[in-house]
C-alpha cells in the first residue's frame, strides 16, 4: 500500500494486492488460538501479559474469541496453519471486562491487580517525567476514553520478523477498521511507545492516526471510523 494524500479518515484503502494474494485475513478462529499465543508470547502487548501463564492467555482468548465486545483478526498464508500475525481490538472494555469476570473471576482479579500495579508505575515514572522536564509537564497522561459502546480499544498487533515490510501490518490495521464499523464503533485508540514516530513511517498518515504526546513519553493515538 502507497501513501495516499487524498486518503480520508473514515475510508480504507484498497487492499494490498501482494499480501492479500498470498495471506488470509479473518476472524481468529478456535483452532488458530495457540498461534495468537505463541504471536503474544514473543511480544506482550499488555503488562499483566508478562505475569500469565499460557493456560491463562488461552482462558483470555477462548473467551475473546467467542466474545461480541472483542474483535480478533489474524494474518495467515494461504494454505499455513498458523497465524503470522494478528490485531486485538476490544469494544466498551467495561462490558468486555465484566464478562470475562463473570466467566474468570479468579484470573480477571489477578489481572486486575497487576493492572493497577502497572498504572501504579506510570504514573510515578511521568511525576519524574514532568519533575526533570518542565516542558513535559503540559502534556496529559496517557489515559483511555471512557468505555462506550461506540468507541473501541487495540489491545495489542504483532507481524512476524520474516514478515515486516511486506504490508501484512497494515492490512491487519485496515480489517480491523472495517471489522468494528461493521460493529458500529465510531472510534478506535491505541497506545503507542515514545519510539513509534521514529519508526511508524507511512502508518499514522495512511491509516489516519491522530498523534496525542503524552507526558510518560508515549502516545495516545486515535481515528475516527
Amino acid at each position: 500500500m502507497q501513501p495516499n494524500d487524498e486518503l480520508k479518515p473514515n475510508a480504507s484503502p484498497s487492499p494490498n494486492t501482494e499480501t492479500t494474494q498470498t495471506n488470509r485475513f479473518g476472524p481468529a478462529e478456535p483452532a488458530e488460538i495457540d498461534g495468537i499465543i505463541d504471536l503474544m508470547l514473543s511480544r506482550q502487548p499488555a503488562y499483566w501479559m508478562r505475569k500469565a501463564s499460557r493456560v491463562d492467555l488461552r482462558a483470555f482468548l477462548v473467551y475473546s474469541v467467542d466474545s461480541s465486545n472483542a474483535v480478533i483478526l489474524t494474518a495467515r498464508p494461504r494454505g499455513g496453519l498458523s497465524p503470522i500475525g494478528y490485531v486485538f481490538a476490544i469494544i466498551d472494555s467495561r462490558r468486555f471486562w465484566s464478562g470475562f469476570s463473570l466467566r474468570n473471576p479468579f484470573l480477571a482479579m489477578r489481572i486486575a491487580f497487576h493492572r493497577l500495579i502497572r498504572l501504579r508505575e506510570l504514573r510515578r515514572k511521568e511525576q519524574a517525567l514532568a519533575k526533570a522536564n518542565p516542558a513535559a509537564a503540559g502534556l496529559p497522561a496517557f489515559s483511555w476514553s471512557p468505555s462506550r459502546e461506540e468507541c473501541a480499544r487495540i489491545i495489542g498487533l504483532y507481524v512476524r520478523k520474516e514478515y515486516h515490510n511486506q504490508g501484512v501490518a497494515m492490512d491487519l490495521y485496515f480489517s480491523l477498521f472495517d471489522a468494528l464499523r461493521a460493529k458500529e464503533c465510531a472510534r478506535v485508540e491505541e497506545y503507542a511507545a515514545p519510539n513509534y514516530v521514529e519508526f511508524a513511517g507511512k502508518f499514522p498518515k495512511v491509516c489516519g492516526w491522530s498523534l496525542q504526546p503524552c507526558v510518560c513519553g508515549g502516545y495516545k493515538i486515535s481515528r475516527a471510523l
